[in-house]
């Protein structure tokens, strides 16, 4: 566990001291970005994962190449620089309410209509967004478990209660009907494909960094 050892050893040495539902916005499939950080625009964005997203979505990702390794490394290196220091992640539950309300709205009015392939879009972006919540809630009950010495067992089970619950999240009947539309070209299609990339490299990307 990366994440983890970085962080325990950190631990160790400091507790000795819509309107329409026909019409969708475009899921950003490159980088995960996270509406839900209160952060300003001059603001540093602590938890930023495009780059993992980046590296997880290149074919050549499995072949894992020296760089690759490297940039992957350097890149969780800054997540737990990010917690040693104590930075929350600025999770903004508020929106991610009314985000969570909206959606699930859409997929109610899109249900009566037989509208399935919106209905499959809002329930990739619904879990998208329950992932990003739960990585903020991650992240800062760490950071919480610093500042309360937690012992190791804390931060075990915290992490792989996370591995399991991804593991729980079935992407494949979203897979096949990603196969059904992969040269559609209609913005219900198009907003569907991206959000299912999205998904896919979020929940690779979380993986590596949990464990």
């Amino acid at each position: 566990m990366q994440l983890y050892n970085a962080v325990t050893t950190q631990t160790s040495s400091s507790s000795n001291e819509a309107t329409q539902t026909n019409q969708v916005q475009t899921a950003d499939a490159v980088n995960d970005v996270d509406s839900m950080q209160t952060t300003n625009n001059h603001e540093i964005n602590y938890y930023d994962l495009g780059i993992i997203l980046k590296l997880v979505q290149n074919n050549n990702f499995n072949k894992q190449d020296a760089k690759q390794v490297d940039k992957l490394e350097d890149e969780i290196k800054k997540i737990t620089t990010n917690i040693n220091e104590e930075h929350f992640y600025p999770f903004n539950t508020s929106q991610y309410q009314s985000e969570l309300r909206y959606l699930n709205s859409k997929i109610n009015i899109n249900s009566k209509y037989d509208n399935d392939l919106a209905v499959s879009r809002d329930m990739l972006k619904l879990t998208i967004l329950e992932n990003r919540k739960n990585f903020a809630q991650t992240i800062n009950s760490i950071i919480d478990g610093k500042n309360s010495f937690k012992d190791k067992k804390y931060y075990i089970s915290l992490l792989k209660d996370q591995i399991k619950r991804i593991k729980r999240i079935d992407i494949k009947p979203f897979a096949k009907e990603y196969s059904k539309v992969i040269n559609q070209k209609d913005q219900v299609s198009v907003a569907y494909k991206n959000a299912f990339i999205t998904l896919k490299s979020q929940l690779k990307a979380h993986s590596i960094i949990y464990n």
